[in-house]
């Protein structure tokens, strides 16, 4: 599936534009599904997508399937549980919290990892 998504720029911070924080100026941009984009073997994926986690995860599933990387994702407390869940139905341990505990934002990096 490939269609286009409405993406809100930030204009002072270009890497805090967001599909999901509807704010400032939209553009169109193609999205296409990683699992039909990549065709090689995968070992860790890093993952900031501004708050649409979840849904690049599940356009990973066929790679995480089949390959089982390492995944760091940047995410909020409250997709964290929704990413777990899913993560955890293919085996992966909970995730581990990357970094500062007191850090100020809202988003934190954990790593999903496979036990070995």
């Amino acid at each position: 599936y490939n269609w286009t998504i409405e993406l809100f720029e930030n204009q002072e911070l270009t890497g805090l534009s967001s599909v999901i924080h509807k704010t400032g100026t939209s553009i169109s941009v193609p999205m296409h599904i990683l699992d039909q984009v990549i065709a090689e073997r995968v070992d860790l994926i890093l993952i900031d997508v501004e708050g649409f986690e979840f849904q690049v995860v599940q356009g990973l599933l066929s790679l995480i399937e089949q390959y089982l990387p390492v995944l760091i994702v940047e995410a909020s407390y409250e997709s964290l549980k929704d990413i777990s869940g899913l993560l955890m139905s293919f085996g992966y341990l909970p995730p581990i919290h990357l970094g500062d505990e007191s850090a100020k934002s809202q988003n934190k990096n954990w790593v999903f990892q496979i036990s070995k």
